[in-house]
Formats: C-alpha cells, structure tokens, sequence
C-alpha cells in the first residue's frame, strides 16, 4: 500500500482501487479531493446480557385494567417528549439566527 503524506498527515489508500484524485479551483491550497469506491464488509453487533433477550409479556395486555395502565404510562412517557417542541414554537429562520 503506498503512503500518501500531505503536511503532517497520513492517508493509507490502496493503489488504484477505485480511486482518483480531482482538481479543484486554483485558490493557493494543497488540499484536493480524493473520491474512492469502498467495499464495507458488515458485521452483526452481538449485544449481551438483559435488553438482548427482553421478551414482552402479551398475556399481561390481555388484562384490560392492566393495558389501560400501560397506555396511561406509555401516553406520559411520549408527553414529557412533546411538551419542550410545543412550548418553543421555533421556526427555522428562528433557529438560523441562533446558529449564526
């Protein structure tokens, strides 16, 4: 694999795999875009221990006191999401101005 140094950087890129250099405007830098063709190779992420092999009772939702409990925590869990959206009102012009 060749070594391409730019100041005090390092890019390790395979010779010729799909890979070009392109020259952009002329503005005194020598920093170019390099655009490569990658090949990821994906891998299952294994979890362990509790939350992988958490099961959902449904024959504890049978039990309609019991689901309408459910309902009432899951509908305050969602609530303490939406209320800080609502009371902002933000618009994106609003947020632009904050960013800027």
């Amino acid at each position: 694999m060749p070594l391409l140094t730019t100041r005090a950087t390092f890019f390790i890129v395979p010779k010729d795999n799909g890979r070009c250099e392109k020259r952009g405007a002329d503005i005194a830098s020598d920093h170019h875009l390099v655009v490569a063709n990658l090949k990821l190779k994906l891998k299952k992420n294994w979890t362990t221990g509790q939350r992988a092999i958490q099961r959902f009772n449904r024959a504890f939702l049978r039990d309609t006191d019991r689901l309408n409990e459910f309902k009432i925590a899951l509908n305050k869990r969602f609530q303490a999401l939406q209320d800080p959206l609502k009371e902002e009102e933000t618009t994106t012009e609003d947020n632009w101005k904050g960013i800027k």
